[in-house]
């Protein structure tokens, strides 16, 4: 079948579906029919009730009913009024206007004899079967006039160089032989090839798309001129005028927009909008250098990804990796090998770089020309922690120090813990100062009598048990070892322990000042006496017997008590 011969035939269909069309449109479902009550009641006049039903010669199948209820020739289950004068009516069958009519469809009359069956009921002897089944004459297959029979029209039918003047309308398929050249096989438009299947396993569409000598196979080329030169690549796909222009043996390769992959000649190449590289492979391009390329959705990659392959970016947002629009946020790097910081990467946020990594590794924050593997310039270094206890380095700007401490209400101790050994560490500095204690003390085990040991008391040692401390209770004692730290709000200095070995309870203070509980029975205590035990239990008092003191002094007082019980400041000194 010639192209020519295709083209005919397409024509004619359409003028016969155009025609068909308008006939259809014209033609209405209603068959007329007079008939004669002859045989049942020959003179009968009134409104008689009447059912239809248009059958085989047999009578015994069902093409139409007037309510639609028939089956196998059957009697249907509602009637129609009709006026009867003289025993003679007229029906127009498939008359909807009247009641319990449907209309008789076209295929009704696609059967070669249709008859019609009709009882009649006068009202008063009921339904009654007229006899014989008149057959429907002409006017019912006028219905079907404007239908054309299947494979009634062949080539011998249609006129060559017909000329078509309306759409067409195809429901099955168009069928054209295999393509072998740029004349069997392909549909013309405009005097061009536009669609064709050469060789069987690849595809032209557009205004001489592909090349009809091509070697090669599962090509599909799609656009005016796409692919035209290629002769022995397999699996390339191109969309879009001039894709793939040059390519002659690449294969493999994806072409989508106008003149994408235009130089592209090698394999496994995806050019989306983008002129494509002679002779490079394996690589995909998007866009071109005069556009911007935007991604929707996510994008994975199984490989890598090269971003500023011209080193055109100066540690600045342009030419980055960028993120969003006018927010200043993105990922940079300064690929000139005489800038500030070359090739690092820098991490802006708000158009300021915030994090610098240098190429030899070091890490700056708030700072571009980090000096060391980490350098922060800015107030403080925060660590959350595990508990949260926002553990901070750094400075608040007023003195010349450097702080480590926290930012949670409550955090009062700094541990040098060592997690790996579960020891603590071993602090080496050349001087410390102590602004939250004021003596030296150690904890005890504390033997606890009739009474309790309270901050301010005085302690000696437990000769009944060894390494515990407990209450004094008589004067002079030589084995007084302390005050009870921690009285009126004074926090030791420094507390010394070693844990699991001498542990304890409650801090006594060994030396410095604290505050202890004292009396007057030995008389009123002022500034500068030395302080002993007394035989009032955990008090201290005036020493007034220096022979007896002697290994029994606590220390000398630094504040004085006039009479009774009270606290007096003590410089603990013991002798």
């Amino acid at each position: 079948m010639n192209t020519k011969r295709i083209t005919t035939i397409i024509a004619t269909l359409a003028c016969l579906i155009f025609h068909a069309e308008t006939l259809s449109a014209q033609v209405p479902e209603i068959v007329n029919y007079d008939n004669h009550l002859s045989g049942v009641d020959a003179n009968f006049t009134g409104t008689g009730q009447f059912e239809f039903a248009l059958v085989d010669s047999t009578g015994t199948i069902t093409y139409w009913s007037n309510d639609g209820s028939s089956t196998g020739g059957s009697q249907p289950t509602k009637s129609v009024s009709l006026p009867v004068v003289g025993g003679y009516y007229t029906v127009g069958l498939g008359n909807q206007t009247l009641a319990h009519m449907t209309a008789v469809p076209f295929s009704v009359f696609s059967n070669s004899a249709v008859y019609l069956k009709t009882w009649f009921n006068d009202g008063t002897n009921g339904f009654v079967l007229l006899t014989p089944n008149p057959r429907i004459g002409a006017s019912g297959y006028a219905m079907v006039a404007n239908t054309v029979i299947a494979g009634a029209i062949g080539s011998s039918q249609l006129e060559s160089g017909l000329t078509l003047h309306s759409n067409i309308h195809f429901t099955g398929e168009i069928s054209l032989p295999a393509t072998t050249s740029s004349t069997v096989g392909v549909l013309n438009i405009g005097g061009e090839p536009f669609v064709s299947d050469f060789g069987g396993t690849n595809t032209f569409v557009g205004p001489s798309a592909g090349n009809f000598a091509l070697t090669g196979a599962y090509d599909t080329a799609t656009g005016q001129l796409a692919a035209p030169a290629l002769t022995s690549g397999y699996g390339d796909t191109t969309l879009g005028a001039y894709s793939l222009y040059t390519n002659t043996a690449g294969s493999y390769d994806i072409a989508l927009g106008f003149e994408a992959g235009y130089y592209t000649t090698g394999d496994n190449d995806i050019d989306i909008g983008n002129l494509g590289v002679t002779g490079e492979s394996d690589t995909i391009r998007i866009g071109t250098d005069e556009l911007q390329t935007y991604l929707v959705g996510n994008v994975y990659l199984n490989s890598g990804l090269n971003v500023d392959e011209n080193n055109l970016n100066t540690g600045t947002l342009a030419d980055a990796l960028t993120f969003g629009t006018s927010s200043g946020e993105g990922i940079a790097s300064d690929r000139s090998p005489t800038g500030v910081s070359p090739y690092d990467l820098e991490f802006w946020t708000d158009f300021g770089n915030r994090l610098e990594i240098q190429q030899h590794g070091n890490v700056g924050i708030g700072t571009a020309t980090p000096s060391q593997k980490l350098e922060v310039n800015g107030g403080y270094v925060l660590v959350d922690g595990l508990s949260g206890v926002q553990v901070y380095i750094g400075d608040d700007g007023s003195g010349n120090d450097v702080q480590i401490g926290s930012f949670k209400s409550g955090i009062t101790n700094v541990a040098c813990y060592n997690e790996t050994d579960a020891k603590y560490m071993r602090l080496v500095c050349s001087s410390i100062q102590i602004n939250g204690g004021s003596d030296l003390a150690e904890p005890f085990a504390i033997t606890h009598k009739k009474q309790r040991v309270a901050e301010g008391n005085v302690v000696v040692i437990d000769d009944k048990n060894p390494g515990h401390l407990t209450l004094t209770d008589r004067p002079y004692d030589t084995r007084v070892a302390g005050v009870v730290s921690g009285a009126n709000g004074v926090n030791p200095g420094i507390q010394m322990r070693q844990d699991g070995l001498l542990d304890g309870d409650q801090n006594v203070a060994l030396t410095g000042r604290v505050y202890v509980q004292a009396d007057t029975s030995n008389g009123p205590i002022e500034p500068g006496d030395m302080l002993t035990t007394s035989d009032t239990p955990g008090v201290a008092m005036k020493v007034t017997d220096h022979v007896r003191a002697q290994g029994a002094i606590l220390g000398k007082a630094m504040s004085s008590l006039q009479d009774g019980h009270g606290m007096v400041l003590v410089l603990v000194t013991l002798q």
